[in-house]
């Protein structure tokens, strides 16, 4: 056995070797080992050989255990009789068969020459473990198809090899489909589809509300952030999806799936009106009974799309709704069709669209009718707004108000300004600089980058962009404003897998770095400031819009906005699925009206699309010039190129205080107790 902490750099140690004459002993005499670590040890021990352990929300992994067997014998077989006998933390990962152990000149074991236990090719699959059994090939086929690959064992961690927080909400969503019932905090704690399997139940074991809702609902803290901005057009703030329409489908099977999502999701029948001061949310029983236009033009001409789009946007009414809403376009010359989808923001966000096209596909299909539309429905958004409401009012929620009000010593809140504003700039001045980083070094980002630290994709997005603003500021902090998809785990009733709304977590954290040119100093401490976030922001928005006390509410309220805003996507696909719908591109810049204020100077919204790592960066020409901002945007270019070169340089890595949350310690007193393990 051996445990890897990046394997390509060979930080290995032999624990134990066994063979079959005396193999209870030897597994006895591992067990004392670890008896013989004092308690804090076996702490750190055991979250540094878990797959099961990590940060606050358990979402990544890595200092795997890796065990190697010569003979001919089964891993599965050897992995059940480890089970049995050690404790949980020390049944390897990876078991691989190999024809013999490699001997150094002096009898020790020649580490160097083992195979790397994480190293799959189509060539060498030995040790990928094959699905075997009906649940294991239902989530193999669901990662494949969402982590865009071919090659996946029942032991790879999802989290390694490309997943994130939001697909996770996607497999969750399409293993329901497919009758398997699991949760997205499932996959915090069992990141192998080995791991899910066994913890995954029969969907139709779980008990849900399953009629269509209607009446009224508070609204969410994103919604009232947007509703309390007082817009002048409040409802010219739209999201756009224009897909290409395979030949094979016809206009009424269109039809038929666009009333079908209305009448399965309630988010999308809500209207929004003022009664008293206050905003209510209204989800109307009633849809109408053609939810799809039909246009006709002679063919599709670059300029046939933009004034449609302008047109649905202004004929949107928040009071009357509906606030999605569904255009076929056809065309004299027999191109393929375009379905144009146009949705207010207050009822859609980036992982509902999701959500929303598999539905609607999956009804074109036939793979569901209208007549199972409420089957297999998760939590409405009228029951998540009353287990908020009834959050808000926790002591847990409330201990973290401290956490938002603390602003530390030397925090910058504006940034360097090439032209002075004495007003918030409206989005006519708005214009966006994207930036991509190749498919190769994508994906490295999204592989082998993440093993040095131990960290998520956007651990290191997030660590570029802080490199890039706090040496632009040439300052050690800033304060910024972080979106995140929101859909927390608050309450084992919860389930908001498969619901559509507007769920983003909004809030502010303060970012700094000791050392911006020091790749690896800078990925732990943007590591350690993410993993500090408490239940992932969420707690911001309850607690400055949902919470009773008004103390509370204006000490949050109280505090100088920030000037920046940063998102990362996670994996967006061209193909809404495997069922051929092409995602189109659009132009987004008019999904929201010229006349509304900005609500941020810099918007920097990041996401793998096709394959590569973009990133916009939005800004307003009324403050700074486009010189500016594409220096930016160049400069992350090479800091995030240096942070993925950095991380895979053997003499890279090291963990955080976070990866060994019981433990308690600093990460000085971390590195001083992992040298002794090594």
């Amino acid at each position: 056995f051996g445990w890897f902490g990046n394997p390509r750099r060979h930080q290995r140690r032999d624990v134990d070797s066994v063979d079959s004459d005396g193999e209870s002993d030897q597994v006895t005499n591992i067990q004392q080992d670890i008896n013989d670590l004092s308690p804090k040890q076996q702490k750190v021990l055991s979250r540094w050989l878990s797959h099961e352990s990590l940060a606050n929300d358990g979402s990544t992994t890595h200092r795997q255990l890796a065990a190697y067997v010569t003979g001919d014998v089964d891993a599965d077989q050897i992995r059940e009789y480890l089970s049995d006998r050690l404790p949980e933390f020390m049944v390897p990962d990876a078991i691989t068969v190999v024809d013999s152990i490699p001997r150094l000149a002096n009898g020790k074991i020649d580490f160097a020459a083992l195979p790397d236990p994480n190293q799959k090719t189509f060539e060498d699959t030995e040790s990928v473990v094959l699905p075997s059994t009906t649940a294991e090939e239902t989530l193999a086929t669901i990662w494949q198809e969402l982590l865009h690959t071919d090659l996946i064992s029942v032991h790879d961690n999802f989290f390694e090899i490309g997943g994130d927080s939001i697909i996770s909400i996607q497999v969750v969503s399409r293993a329901r489909e497919a009758g398997l019932n699991l949760q997205p905090q499932d996959l915090a704690k069992h990141p192998t589809i080995a791991g899910l399997a066994k913890v995954a139940t029969d969907v139709n074991a779980k008990t849900a509300n399953n009629e269509i809702v209607t009446g009224d609902a508070p609204t969410t803290p994103i919604q009232s952030w947007f509703l309390s901005r007082d817009l002048v057009a409040p409802h010219h703030w739209n999201q756009t999806r224009l897909l290409q329409v395979p030949t094979t489908v016809s206009n009424e099977a269109i039809e038929q799936a666009t009333n079908y999502c209305l009448s399965r999701h309630d988010a999308l029948r809500s209207t929004f009106s003022r009664r008293d001061e206050n905003w209510v949310q209204s989800i109307s029983p009633e849809q109408p009974k053609s939810s799809l236009e039909r246009l006709s033009f002679p063919s599709p001409d670059a300029n046939i799309v933009d004034p449609v789009v302008a047109q649905l946007h202004d004929k949107f009414d928040l009071s009357q709704g509906p606030l999605i809403k569904f255009v076929l376009l056809q065309f004299a010359d027999n191109s393929p069709r375009r379905l144009l989808i146009v949705a207010h923001h207050l009822v859609i966000d980036h992982v509902s669209w999701s959500i929303l096209l598999n539905d609607f596909t999956r009804h074109v299909q036939g793979e569901v009718s209208q007549d199972n539309q409420t089957i297999g429905k998760t939590t409405s958004m009228m029951t998540w707004m009353q287990h908020l409401k009834q959050y808000s009012a926790s002591e847990q929620c409330r201990s973290t108000l401290g956490y938002w009000t603390e602003i530390p010593e030397g925090t910058r809140f504006d940034l360097p300004v090439d032209h002075e504003q004495t007003r918030p700039p409206d989005e006519s001045s708005a214009e966006t600089i994207q930036t991509s980083l190749d498919v190769t070094l994508t994906e490295q980002l999204l592989t082998k980058t993440n093993d040095a630290y131990n960290t998520r994709v956007n651990d290191i997005v997030y660590t570029a962009i802080a490199q890039t603003l706090l040496g632009w500021l040439e300052a050690p902090r800033l304060r910024v404003d972080l979106e995140l998809h929101g859909r927390e785990s608050i309450s084992p009733e919860i389930d908001l897998s498969n619901t559509i709304g507007w769920f983003t977590s909004f809030f502010p954290i303060t970012v700094g770095l000791s050392d911006p040119k020091d790749p690896g100093t800078s990925i732990k401490q943007i590591k350690e400031q993410l993993r500090a976030i408490p239940r992932q922001g969420i707690d911001y928005g309850v607690l400055r819009y949902l919470c009773d006390d008004d103390s509370v509410r204006m000490a949050i309220q109280n505090i100088q906005p920030a000037k920046v805003l940063i998102n990362y996507l996670g994996v967006t696909s061209k193909t809404t699925s495997d069922r051929d719908w092409n995602l189109l591109e659009n132009d987004s810049r008019m999904d929201r009206s010229r006349f509304n204020s900005r609500s941020h100077w810099l918007e920097i919204n990041s996401g793998i699309w096709d394959g590569r790592l973009s990133v916009l960066w939005t800004f307003s020409n009324a403050i700074h010039r486009r010189e500016t901002i594409d220096q930016l945007a160049q400069d992350f270019q090479s800091q995030i190129t240096g942070l993925i070169e950095h991380c895979q340089n053997p003499d890279a890595g090291g963990k955080t205080p976070t990866d060994f949350p019981e433990s308690g310690l600093s990460q000085d007193e971390l590195d001083e107790l992992l040298g002794e393990l090594e």
